[in-house]
C-alpha cells in the first residue's frame, strides 16, 4: 500500500492507494486542476498520543484544536539526547514522549521526513508524572520504506508500554484488596 497526501485548496485529502505503477498516479492525477503538492512514493502514517510538557509552555501559546504543528529534531536539549520538539511560531511549545524520541530523531534525519502533531483536544493530567500533556495525532510522512520501519517500531514500543500500565494497575489492585 501506498499512503498518498493530497492537500488541495486548504482541504486535506488521505487516499490509500495500491500502486501497480506511476502511470495510475498520473492517470489519477489528470482530472484535478488545482495545485497538488504531492511527493511521490510516500508514505503516511499517524498515530494517537500526546504533546508533552504543556505544563511548561502553556503561558507561550494557545494550542489551536484541528491545527498541526511541525516537530523537530532539538540538538541542544538538556534533558533528551534525542529531542522532538513541537514548534509553534518559530518556538518550542512542547516534545513528544520521551519513548518514541530516539527513532523520530532517527526517522526526521532521513531526507524527506516529516512529522506533525495535530491538537485534538483540551490539555489533560494522566497522572504517573508527565504533567499536563495535550492529546493528539501524529502526522508521519516520509519515504515509504521508512514510514513503514518507524510505524513497526511505533507498534512495537507502544505495545510495550501498555504492559507496563497494565501491570502496575494489576499490582495497584492487588494492593488495595
Amino acid at each position: 500500500m501506498l499512503h498518498i497526501d493530497l492537500n488541495i485548496s486548504q482541504i486535506t485529502v488521505t487516499k490509500i492507494v495500491k500502486l501497480i505503477s506511476m502511470d495510475i498516479l498520473d492517470l489519477l492525477l489528470k482530472n484535478i486542476s488545482e495545485e497538488i503538492l504531492i511527493t511521490k512514493c510516500s508514505g503516511l502514517f499517524t498515530f494517537d498520543s500526546y504533546i508533552r510538557g504543556f505544563h511548561a509552555y502553556k503561558q507561550n501559546w494557545d494550542p489551536v484544536v484541528g491545527r498541526r504543528y511541525p516537530c523537530v529534531v532539538e540538538e541542544k536539549n538538556e534533558h533528551d539526547e534525542y529531542a522532538v520538539a513541537v514548534i509553534n511560531d518559530d518556538e518550542v511549545v512542547g516534545h513528544i514522549p520521551l519513548r518514541l524520541s530516539k527513532i523520530m530523531t532517527m526517522f526526521l534525519k532521513l531526507t524527506g521526513s516529516y512529522i506533525e502533531a495535530e491538537v485534538t483536544g483540551k490539555y489533560v493530567n494522566r497522572g504517573a508524572g508527565y504533567g499536563l500533556e495535550l492529546p493528539c495525532i501524529y502526522h508521519i510522512t516520509g519515504q515509504e520504506k521508512a514510514v513503514l520501519w518507524l510505524s513497526h517500531k511505533i507498534d512495537s514500543i507502544m505495545k510495550k508500554h501498555e504492559l507496563i500500565v497494565n501491570r502496575c494497575l494489576d499490582k495497584e489492585k492487588k494492593e488495595k484488596q
